[in-house]
Formats: structure tokens, C-alpha cells, sequence
């Protein structure tokens, strides 16, 4: 768990999110005393399946919940280019919004969403 030795310090009191969606199959977020309720969503960065959508439709439509109770959430993955954006566009789309595939990509990097079939998948959305 080399990568997530910095959760260790933090306590349910100090972090800056209520709850972190783990949007990646190969790591589990597994602590003996988790610094806050983890969300494991077990995608995979391939070509998406229908079983893949439905478990990213279903974190969005989690995310969209929490932030209507106000709570706050890290949505995270190992590059953070195509998991996590996925269910950031979903939870957008879900809330309204338009063409999230270019928001994410102004406002973060071009390589956000390279993954082509969850692009397709957004967009018919």
C-alpha cells in the first residue's frame, strides 16, 4: 500500500471530504482503521462494459446524493485521467450539466478521458 501511506495521519475529524470513491479495480483501499468511509468502485481503465457503466452510473447517483446532503467527497483513481473522470462526468451529466467531457478537459488537461469508450458511453448519456 505504498501509495496510500499518507492517509494514515488523517483522522475522520481533519479530512477535507466526508467520504473517498476509490474508482480502481487493482488497488484496495483497505485500512485497519479507515480515515473516512471509502467507496471502493472497482472500474477498470478498458473498454467498458455494460456491468462497468452501471457501476460507475450508480457511484455518480451516490456522489449526487451526498452533495445534496451536504457532505463532501474525493473521487480519486491511480492517474486520475479516465476512472474517476468518468464518474465525475456521469454525477455532471446527472446534475444537468452539458458536454462534461469538455469541462473536464479545460479545466484539467486534453488527456483527461482518453479512454474512447467512455467517452462513447458519455455521450450517449
Amino acid at each position: 500500500m505504498g501509495g496510500m501511506t499518507a492517509f494514515h495521519y488523517m483522522t475522520q475529524d481533519n479530512l477535507p471530504y466526508d467520504v473517498w470513491f476509490h474508482c480502481a479495480k487493482e488497488i484496495d483501499p483497505v485500512f485497519d482503521n479507515p480515515p473516512a468511509v471509502i467507496e471502493w468502485v472497482k472500474l477498470d481503465d478498458c473498454e467498458l462494459t455494460p456491468e462497468l457503466l452501471e457501476l460507475a452510473v450508480n457511484a455518480a447517483a451516490k456522489v449526487i446524493a451526498l452533495l445534496e446532503n451536504d457532505k463532501s467527497v474525493l473521487i480519486s483513481c491511480i492517474e486520475g485521467r479516465n476512472r474517476s473522470a468518468l464518474v465525475v462526468a456521469l454525477a455532471l451529466l446527472q446534475m444537468g450539466y452539458k458536454n462534461p467531457i469538455s469541462i473536464l478537459r479545460f479545466k484539467r488537461h486534453a488527456a483527461v478521458l482518453s479512454n474512447q469508450s467512455f467517452c462513447a458511453a458519455i455521450r450517449k448519456a
